[in-house]
């Protein structure tokens, strides 16, 4: 058995007709090929966040909807997260995260004892005293 053939509207073909032709100006640029991918849907976002906060230890991302939220957009610039890797996962941008992660001035080591608690401070102080007085130096 057969369908009948069903025959579409002139709106019908006119919508089918425009729908091609923006999906084949889509496909000539690299995000219109990473969007027909799907690369921009929200659950690959959600994969290459979980991934990234794995890989560079950062809380979890907050959830992922079709347009950005501003708990998205906080978390990703208090992480220093391309918006351009998040949404269509670039390699070159991941490399350029990568590289202004390097280059990110690192906090001495005063300032990061500075935030210690102060029992932790004491312990390790208490523990370069005892490697000073091992070598025959002074304690200050």
């Amino acid at each position: 058995m057969t369908k009948p053939s069903r025959k579409l509207s002139a709106l019908a073909r006119t919508r089918r007709r425009n729908a091609a032709r923006r999906a084949k100006q889509r496909r000539k640029t690299p995000n219109g090929r990473l969007f027909l991918a799907g690369a921009t849907h929200p659950d690959q976002i959600k994969r290459r966040l979980d991934w990234l906060a794995l890989e560079w230890n950062l809380p979890a991302p907050p959830k992922v909807y079709a347009t950005p939220t501003t708990a998205l957009i906080s978390y990703i610039e208090k992480h220093g997260i391309l918006f351009d890797w998040m949404v269509y996962g670039r390699v070159r941008d991941l490399v350029a995260m990568k590289q202004a992660r390097r280059m990110a001035p690192q906090p001495s080591l005063a300032e990061r004892c500075a935030r210690l608690p102060p029992q932790a401070r004491e312990t390790i102080r208490k523990v370069i005293d005892g490697l000073l007085m091992a070598n025959g130096e002074p304690c200050a």
